[in-house]
C-alpha cells in the first residue's frame, strides 16, 4: 500500500458510510503507519463510532497522535442531528491554524446547542449505547430483507448498501422505490458508486421499521421480477 504523490492527507471514515464497515486495528495500524512514512496527515471521520454490531470494536488511530485529526459529531450519537455540533481533536502545531478556518466558517453552534451538547456528554453515557441497540433491532429486520442482494452483514453504523436488482440504473431504482412503494433509499452514484442503494435502518422504532422491510422487500422484488425495458408496464406480479 502506498501513498500517490503529492498526497497531502488520508481520509478514514470509520464506521464507514454508505458501506457500514468497520476497519479492523490492524487496517488502521496500517494506514498510520503509511501516512507516518509519507508524511501526511490522517483525518480519521468517527462519526458513527459508537454504532457497532456483533460484539466488533471500534479503533482511533494512537499510533502517531502528531499526525491524526480525529474528527466527530453529536449529530448521530446523541441524536442531535441540527443542532450543529461537533467537535475535533488536533495536535497543538494545528491551532493556529485551525482558527484561521474557524474564523471563516459562516455558521456555527449556537449557545443552545452548546448547552445541549455539554449536557449531553455529562449525562451518564449511556444513551449511544441503548440507542445502538435499538438500531442492530433493525439492522435485523432490514438485514432479513436485503441479504442476498448484500455481500456481507454491515457490523458498524446503520447503513446497507447494496446492488440495485435486475439490472436497474441505481437512480431508477430509487425512483422506483419512492413512487411505489413509499420507501426512500440513497441512489449509490452520490457516493461514486452509481448502481448501488444505500439504505439506511435509523430513524424508526422497531414497530414501524417492520412496515418498512416489508415495503422494501416488495419493491426489491418488483426490480428483480421485471426487467427495465418492461417498468412502464401497468400489470404487477402477483
Amino acid at each position: 500500500m502506498t501513498c500517490p504523490e503529492l498526497s497531502q492527507a488520508l481520509v478514514l471514515v470509520n464506521p464507514g458510510n454508505p458501506s457500514g464497515s468497520v476497519a479492523e486495528r490492524e487496517l488502521v495500524e496500517e494506514l498510520e503507519t503509511l501516512c507516518h512514512d509519507a508524511g501526511i496527515w490522517l483525518i480519521s471521520d468517527e462519526a458513527y463510532e459508537h454504532f457497532l454490531y456483533n460484539s466488533v470494536a471500534h479503533y482511533s488511530p494512537s499510533l502517531y497522535p502528531n499526525q491524526v485529526i480525529n474528527i466527530f459529531t453529536m449529530s448521530k450519537s446523541y441524536a442531535l442531528a441540527g443542532w450543529r455540533v461537533g467537535y475535533i481533536s488536533y495536535p497543538k502545531i494545528l491551532s493556529d491554524s485551525m482558527l484561521k478556518i474557524n474564523d471563516t466558517v459562516p455558521t456555527h453552534a449556537c449557545r443552545t446547542s452548546q448547552s445541549i451538547a455539554t449536557k449531553a456528554l455529562e449525562d451518564d453515557g449511556d444513551f449511544p449505547a441503548v440507542h445502538a441497540k435499538e438500531l442492530e433491532r433493525n439492522r435485523d429486520e432490514i438485514w432479513r430483507v436485503v441479504e442476498k442482494y448484500a455481500t456481507v452483514k454491515t457490523t458498524g453504523a446503520f447503513y446497507f448498501f447494496i446492488k440495485a436488482p435486475g439490472g436497474y440504473d441505481d437512480l431508477d431504482a430509487t425512483r422506483i422505490l419512492a413512487e411505489k412503494y413509499n420507501v426512500l433509499v440513497v441512489p449509490g452514484v452520490a457516493f461514486g458508486m452509481p448502481g448501488y442503494l444505500r439504505i439506511s435502518y435509523a430513524g424508526l422504532r422497531y414497530e414501524v421499521m417492520k412496515t418498512a422491510a416489508a415495503c422494501l422487500e416488495e419493491g426489491l422484488l418488483y426490480l428483480s421480477r421485471i426487467p427495465p425495458e418492461r417498468e412502464d408496464a401497468k400489470e404487477r406480479w402477483d
